[in-house]
C-alpha cells in the first residue's frame, strides 16, 4: 500500500481510497444504502496508529466539542458499548483485559460506556440515535465524532433527524420521509451502509467548523465516509458509525477521476453549492 500523506501534525490522509461511490449509480444516489454484513462492522487500514493518536488527543483536550451524551442516552450507550466490545474483541489486534481493551496500536482504553471511551476504540465516529415516541422521528441523543465534515456535536445534540441534516438541499422536503421510514423499520439483524463523498482542500480529518471558501482553493482530495446503521435489540436506539477516507485525488485512476467529473457535472446548483460551488467543483477533470 502507498504510504501516509501528512499534512500539519493533526492531518492525517490515508491513501488510496477503497470506495468511490461515484461510479456506481445505485450507491451515489440518496440514500444509497446497502446490506452490510455484522462482522464488518468496522474497519482498520494504515492509518490506524496515527488516527487513534489524534483521537485520542482531541478527546482528551475538547471533550466538550467531540463526546456529548443527554441522559436519556444511559441505557442506549451501554447496550452499545457491550455490542461494540464484544465485536472488537474478534477483530484482528484487538485484546480484552478485564475492564480494558487492548488496541491494535498497543495503546489501553478503559471500558466504560461514555462517548469519550468508546470513541478510543476504532477509527469510526460513533452517533446515537433514539426516537422518544414509536411514531417520532429519531433524535440524537450522544456521540463521539472527532472526524466531523464541517459540522459539529454540541449544535446537533438533542436534535431530530431532520434538524441534523440542516443544510442538506432538499432533505426536509426530498429525503426526510423516505430516511425516516428507513430508520423506523429497521431491522436488529440487518444493518444497512451507506457511502457519502466530498471534496476538500487539504487533508483535514478534523473539520468542525461550517466551510468558508477561500479565493484560489482548488480541490484536492477526495472524502469518502462510509456510514453504517444499526439497530440495537433492546433499546431500539440505532447506532450511525462513520469512518471517514481521504485520499489525494491526484492518486485515483484516471477512469476513477473521470467518472467523478461526469457525477459533478451532473449535481444539481443547489448541491454543486453545498458541496463546494461549480466552479470549484469544475476543476476536477
Amino acid at each position: 500500500s502507498k504510504p501516509l500523506v501528512k499534512g500539519a501534525d493533526d492531518d492525517v490522509c490515508v491513501s488510496p481510497a477503497p470506495y468511490l461511490p461515484f461510479t456506481d449509480p445505485h450507491k451515489s444516489r440518496p440514500p444509497g444504502l446497502f446490506p452490510l454484513a455484522p462482522g464488518d462492522w468496522t474497519e482498520q487500514d494504515d492509518a490506524f496508529a496515527a488516527q487513534m493518536t489524534q483521537r485520542d488527543r482531541l478527546i482528551a483536550e475538547n471533550p466538550s466539542l467531540v463526546a456529548l451524551a443527554l441522559p436519556e442516552a444511559e441505557d442506549a450507550l451501554a447496550e452499545f458499548a457491550a455490542l461494540l466490545i464484544a465485536h472488537l474483541s474478534t477483530r484482528p489486534g484487538y485484546r480484552r483485559d478485564g475492564d480494558a481493551m487492548r488496541r491494535p496500536d498497543g495503546e489501553t482504553v478503559p471500558l466504560t460506556p461514555r462517548p469519550e471511551a468508546l470513541g478510543r476504540l476504532t477509527q469510526e465516529d460513533w452517533l446515537l440515535l433514539q426516537a422518544p415516541a414509536p411514531d417520532d422521528e429519531a433524535v440524537l441523543v450522544a456521540g463521539c465524532l472527532c472526524f466531523p465534515a464541517h459540522w459539529n456535536l454540541p449544535d446537533k445534540i438533542g436534535k431530530p433527524l431532520t434538524r441534523v441534516h440542516d443544510p442538506v438541499p432538499d432533505y426536509a422536503e426530498t429525503l426526510a420521509p423516505r430516511v425516516n421510514r428507513i430508520f423506523a423499520a429497521l431491522h436488529t439483524d440487518r444493518p444497512l451502509q451507506r457511502l457519502n463523498w466530498s471534496l476538500a482542500t487539504e487533508p483535514r480529518l478534523h473539520c468542525p467548523t461550517p466551510h468558508e471558501r477561500r479565493v484560489g482553493e482548488t480541490p484536492r482530495f477526495l472524502r469518502v465516509e462510509r456510514q453504517t446503521l444499526r439497530r440495537l435489540p433492546r433499546t431500539g436506539a440505532i447506532v450511525f458509525g462513520v469512518k471517514t477516507y481521504l485520499t489525494p485525488l491526484a492518486d485515483l485512476p484516471s477512469d476513477a477521476r473521470a467518472a467523478l467529473a461526469e457525477r459533478i457535472a451532473a449535481l444539481p446548483s443547489d448541491m454543486a453549492d453545498y458541496k463546494g460551488g461549480a466552479d470549484y467543483l469544475s476543476q476536477v477533470g
